[in-house]
């Protein structure tokens, strides 16, 4: 029999199947069964290893992605079986080579946190050397509590914990919001948070707390921090655009705070075009320029 793993957990465990093949002086082979990727060692490997261990990294791996398991280890030991001859007649590629395309893939991935299809259709967009993938397309589930100082510190923080849970995979993460210079730069990194009502409400609220307040001193920023890692490593690139926030709401155009947020040509960002947007969009700036880091 042979050591089997799933070569999607490959980057895992792959110190410790590069030891087991060291200590045994056996092969490790890739091959692909019908079920997924399997990571294959020689029958001698698997008999130095103990067949105990081995039915246990198969049930830990295994287990819950099948409810009839039994029935489904039996056809797996099968076609091991199977896969050894395929071996012996050097139908299955070397670990090296299958690794060595992996990490070509690998290194042209992206993960984004983020579910937003405009947010993840525009670093497709302006990243199009990378695959992009959003986080929920993989199953992934990690909440990471934004309690920086700064939105350059909450994307970095979200970067690199994403980046450190998938082992070293590349994540892309942001964090935005406004900063009103009257208000001493309220809301700042609680923009999202600060107020439970709507958008509508929200954008209310702050033309209240500036009531009576001339324009020259209502200036407001919208400020994109983004951070690209792979836990290790980290890079940042910080844009924003500047206006006003106006005496009320105006413009259909938009979500959040466009409604308020007046530019120097007397529109609000909720009465431009699409299209307008996006050629002053500070994400687009965030992004183009991490884009220049990352290509470095």
């Amino acid at each position: 029999m042979a050591l089997i793993r799933p070569s999607a957990d490959l980057r895992n465990n792959y110190n410790e199947i590069s030891r087991i093949c060291h200590e045994t002086k056996e092969p490790i082979y890739i091959t692909k069964n019908g079920y997924n990727d399997l990571v294959i060692l020689s029958n001698e490997a698997y008999e130095k290893y103990e067949e105990e261990k081995i039915n246990k990294v198969i049930e830990e791996h295994f287990e819950k992605r099948y409810s009839d398991f039994e029935s489904f280890k039996k056809e797996i030991y099968e076609k091991i079986d199977r896969t050894l001859e395929n071996i012996k007649e050097e139908k299955c590629r070397p670990l090296e080579e299958f690794c060595a395309e992996m990490e070509e893939k690998m290194n042209n991935e992206i993960i984004i946190a983020s579910g937003n299809k405009g947010k993840i259709k525009e670093a497709q967009e302006i990243l199009k050397e990378y695959k992009i993938i959003p986080m929920n397309e993989l199953g992934i589930e990690i909440d990471v509590e934004e309690d920086k100082e700064t939105f350059e510190g909450n994307a970095i923080k979200k970067a690199e914990t994403i980046a450190k849970e998938l082992n070293g995979k590349m994540c892309i993460a942001d964090d935005s919001g406004i900063e009103i210079e009257y208000l001493d730069g309220f809301p700042g990194v609680y923009t999202k948070r600060w107020h439970a009502g709507t958008d509508r409400e929200r954008n209310l609220a702050i033309i209240e707390k500036l009531k009576g307040v001339p324009k020259e001193k209502r200036k407001i920023k919208f400020i994109t921090a983004m951070a690209i890692s792979d836990g290790k490593h980290t890079k940042t690139a910080v844009e924003y655009i500047e206006g006003h926030v106006t005496e009320e709401v105006r413009g259909e155009n938009g979500f959040g705070f466009d409604e308020i947020f007046e530019l120097e040509n007397g529109k609000t960002l909720a009465e431009l075009s699409q299209e307008e947007k996006n050629e002053i969009s500070a994400r687009k700036k965030a992004l183009e320029s991490l884009k220049q880091k990352i290509s470095k």
